[in-house]
This record gives C-alpha cells, structure tokens and sequence, in this order.
C-alpha cells in the first residue's frame, strides 16, 4: 500500500526495485546509529529515545498525510524515518534488555521468551492491520492509510511508558548483581541452589571471582562432592 503511494502504482521493476532499496536502507541506518550510542546512553536511555522518535515521526504522517503524499520523495523519506526508528531504538535494545536483564540460570528462558513474544506480536500485526486497514475505508481511503500510523505512533506512546517505568537501568555489574540476587532469592526460599552450579566465590556460573581447581574423574567416581557443576564449566570456558 505505501509503496503504491511512493511509487505512483507504477509497475516498472526498476522503480519499485529502486524505492524499496531506498526506503529499507533507513533500517541499516538506524541499526548503525543506534548501535555505535547504545553503550554511551544505555539501552533503556536509547530505547525510549527511539520510541518517542517514532511515535512523532508516526504521529505526524498520520496528520500531515494529505500534503505529504504530494511530495513523493518527502513522503518516502518520512516513511523510512518511521522504519529506521524502530531499528534505531527498541530495534537495538530490546534484545540487550532480554539479554541482560535476567539471571545467569534463567537467562536462556528468559531470552527466548521475549523473542517468542516478538515473534507473536508480528504475527498478529501481519494479521491485524489488513483488517484495520479494511476498517477505515480500505487502502483507497486516506482514513484507511492513515489509520495504521496513528496505531502505531499511539503503541510507540505505551512502549516508551511501559520502558519508562518498568524497565531498569544496566549498570555496569548489573548482571553479576543480578545473579547474586537471584542466589539470595533461591535460598531465602529453600531452593537447593547447588544443583543450578553456584559456588561461593562466583556467580550463576558466570565465573566470578576465584575459580576453584578443576577435579579429576576420578574423584568424581570416588563421591568427592567438591567437583560440581561449576568446576565442570570452568572446563568447558
């Protein structure tokens, strides 16, 4: 439907070709910006950076699109800003968060729990829009094109509120306090933590602090109990 709109309904290979490449290079470009600013401002910093970006530039097609879509290359431009935010902010950062954001025991949980999340929300876009669009007049109505800007610059809104207040800074021993946290948690709660590989001087296996010496098979076979999970990763690191 935009590309429609950017290209005059033309369907000339050459013209489609050229706009589709020009519009998706916003994406390398805000993936390239963000990630050269993510560790300077952090990723919490960038994300709702990004998202209020979005959610103006959004926004804005939305009220403007009448005297936007007269100006092709503006409106193109506008569009590929709109695409290269999403990329610039929570593109770069939301796997940061997942990443960074959980215990060292949990983490892979964690971490393919957000992706399926994301992967579901791009599902029930790709289902949902066409029926939004249908909605509001079709593609041939401008309350029809309009009508997904608005949506997405007014989810752009919730996304940086919801980063704004439930999102939590990383520090520089964020994930070695993480852990120590979640220990604490763990046993505060009667969890036998020594199966999840913990020793007292390192983390969820994450190897801080002193490594303990790695024990033999052989004391392994012969019930020695201080060759554990932990000095069988120091192996494998």
């Amino acid at each position: 439907m935009i590309m429609d709109i950017v290209t005059g309904g033309s369907s000339s290979l050459i013209i489609v070709f050229g706009w589709t490449l020009f519009i998706n290079l916003f994406y390398i470009l805000g993936s390239v910006l963000g990630a050269f600013l993510v560790d300077e401002h952090g990723p919490k910093n960038l994300m709702i950076v990004g998202l209020l970006m979005q959610a103006i530039v959004g926004l804005g097609i939305g009220a403007m699109h009448d005297a936007v879509a007269n100006h092709i290359a503006a409106y193109a431009i506008a569009y590929g800003l709109f695409l290269g935010l999403a990329e610039f902010g929570p593109g770069n950062c939301i796997c940061v968060l997942a990443a960074k954001t959980a215990p060292f025991a949990v983490r892979e949980q964690f971490y393919g729990t957000a992706c399926v999340i994301g992967k579901a929300g791009a599902l029930i876009g790709i289902w949902a829009f066409p029926q939004i669009i249908d909605a509001f007049g079709g593609s041939n109505a401008a309350e029809g094109i309009t009508a997904p800007f608005w949506i997405g610059g007014g989810l752009t809104v919730v996304s940086t509120l919801a980063t704004f207040c439930l999102v939590k800074p990383i520090l520089h021993n964020g994930m070695k306090a993480e852990d120590e946290a979640f220990h604490q948690y763990l046993e505060k709660n009667g969890f036998d933590v020594s199966i999840i590989g913990i020793h007292p001087n390192m983390g969820l296996g994450m190897g801080y602090g002193q490594r303990p010496k790695v024990g033999t098979i052989q004391q392994q076979a012969e019930g020695d109990d201080t060759v554990g999970c932990e000095e069988l990763l120091c192996v494998m690191q």
